[in-house]
């Protein structure tokens, strides 16, 4: 991640979500994870942190594994405390997670993961529950997404590649958890939205009512999220054991080029382009780091896939919903019997 010109203010940045959200201050808790410190900034929030720590060792100690834990995943989360309350755990170093693309500078990057844990808080539907198990992360990301583009001038540029490593992580991952970050969906209608919407003059909360409504309307079903991870299982289990050569993504080819399904290739065909071109990065799966190609995947037999690949997207540009459907060919249009007149004598 590049960290050029970088000035990450974490306090700075905990004290405009707090001014944002008034009702919020007393009740969010900001630590960092790398540096295992807590954020002070607000006296209320501050005196209500202290005393957790001094009279709640159920607490502390669950805070403390939970900064361990993600501080060894170079990870971010939020989770709730005692009293309709927030821990925000966010991890700073430049060796985290990106999931913005590998020129986004830290700043940019860090700016995104906290948008995404308050997108949690302070949204309608950013709590984890039963009836979606990706609703809320939809939630959250479609929030820092929208706050991406009010917040830089390439924020959108910054949106269309969340989407796609949303998409990498679903593809190419073993596990459950990548399934509930499934958002490329709801990504996708606020990218094709975008020029639709008064970004630029909404505040952060009116930001995240729209989060939500994006969310409800364009969150995919469950089962279509499970349909496009199981499409995948082969090449997830051949790219966790890291043979180091071209083989996982052979693997991946036959499965995008095979399918007709409309989810796996709309999915699928992005994923492959970007391991095509050498465009995607290294991904953290758990305590695992999932190592995959930094450049093109090149000779005859990827050209030959790069062009059956090129044909397949004309095909699902040009069909639409139809893609992959095995419809009956139309029937040939009947000649239309001559037109007779008759003689009026």
């Amino acid at each position: 991640m590049t960290t050029a010109n970088d000035n990450f203010d974490f306090a700075a940045l905990a004290a405009e979500i707090r001014r944002d959200f008034p009702d919020l201050a007393p009740r969010v808790y900001f630590v960092d994870t790398f540096k295992k410190q807590y954020i002070h900034g607000d006296a209320r929030a501050d005196a209500h942190y202290e005393r957790y720590m001094a009279v709640n060792p159920s607490l502390r100690n669950c805070l403390v594994n939970q900064i361990g834990k993600y501080s060894a995943q170079k990870n971010s989360m939020v989770f709730p405390g005692p009293n309709n309350d927030f821990f925000v755990l966010l991890y700073t170093d430049d060796d985290g997670i990106s999931l913005l693309g590998k020129t986004t500078s830290l700043k940019q990057g860090l700016t995104f993961v906290i948008d995404h844990e308050i997108g949690h808080v302070v949204t309608g539907y950013g709590q984890a529950g039963k009836l979606s198990r990706t609703l809320h992360e939809c939630t959250a990301d479609a929030y820092a997404a929208m706050r991406q583009i009010q917040r830089f001038d390439h924020g959108l540029n910054a949106v269309k590649s969340l989407q796609l490593r949303r998409a990498q992580r679903l593809v190419s991952l073993e596990g459950t958890r990548h399934a509930e970050h499934f958002t490329s969906f709801v990504l996708d209608k606020i990218i094709e939205s975008v020029d639709k919407l008064p970004l630029r003059q909404m505040t952060p909360q009116q930001t995240a009512h729209l989060a939500d409504r994006f969310a409800v309307v364009h969150t995919p079903n469950d089962q279509v999220v499970k349909n496009v991870m199981e499409a995948f299982a082969p090449f997830q289990k051949m790219l966790a054991q890291q043979p180091g050569d071209d083989t996982p993504y052979r693997v991946l080819a036959q499965t995008v080029l095979d399918t007709k399904e409309w989810e796996v290739f709309r999915w699928g065909a992005p994923v492959l382009r970007g391991y095509i071109r050498g465009a995607l990065s290294d991904m953290q799966n758990g305590d695992q780091l999932i190592k995959v190609n930094e450049k093109p995947l090149w000779g005859a037999g990827w050209d030959s896939v790069a062009k059956r690949l090129k044909e397949r997207e004309f095909e699902f540009n040009r069909d639409q919903i139809l893609f992959g459907l095995d419809l009956p060919a139309p029937k040939p249009a009947q000649a239309q019997p001559p037109m007779r007149f008759r003689h009026i004598p």
